[in-house]
């Protein structure tokens, strides 16, 4: 039978001196099994920016770590981190400043630009799923445009508030693609990415 780690409430397999991997690397680094680093000492805050933190984490994770899930999506297409943020946790909440609410999340303006000041604000869902980019498998090139193969027309449509809103049939994609512009600009106003308008 394998030994568990000596550590009250660990069950890890012990590896060396009784302890987990864990708990002994621990004793090695800090010369305190029970050492729990805290995120943000290394950057002189306190924890009450810690949801901050873990944002500026996942951003770096995402841009620069190839084994990260969302790689692909991310450093993989050439989206980047700007030299400011990149190594300075203080320099990113500096610049963003505090989430306004915890509804809110990261969101770059251009989804084809990096993590930068100038392309970064906060967000709440509602408005990031305005800015996304094209799907892939879009057929028609324009923002809301698909192909109704059964019909041979072209169809658009608009998602707003977990609702479909169909703008009809059309002969052409372009002219689905203005239809789709203006159900944007009357639905998100300003804010809306649209096609040509």
């Amino acid at each position: 039978m394998a030994s568990i780690c000596s550590i009250e409430g660990c069950y890890k397999k012990h590896k060396a001196r009784g302890y987990c991997t864990n708990h002994y690397y621990r004793l090695l680094r800090r010369g305190d099994v029970h050492y729990k680093p805290r995120p943000l000492e290394q950057h002189g805050l306190k924890d009450r920016y810690l949801k901050e933190y873990y944002v500026w984490k996942g951003i770096k994770g995402r841009c620069l770590n190839t084994n990260n899930k969302a790689y692909k999506n991310y450093g993989g297409r050439g989206i980047s981190i700007c030299d400011r943020w990149i190594h300075s946790f203080k320099n990113f909440l500096d610049d963003m400043g505090l989430k306004p609410s915890p509804a809110h999340s990261i969101d770059r303006i251009n989804n084809d630009d990096g993590y930068s000041p100038e392309n970064c604000r906060w967000a709440t869902p509602t408005e990031q799923s305005w800015n996304r980019r094209k799907n892939k498998n879009n057929t028609s090139e324009y923002r809301g445009v698909s192909y109704l193969k059964t019909d041979k027309k072209w169809v658009a449509n608009i998602r707003v508030s977990g609702e479909n809103y169909y703008m009809g049939r059309h002969n052409t994609p372009e002219e689905a693609a203005i239809e789709y512009d203006k159900a944007a600009v009357f639905f998100r106003g300003k804010e809306a990415k649209t096609n040509f308008l």
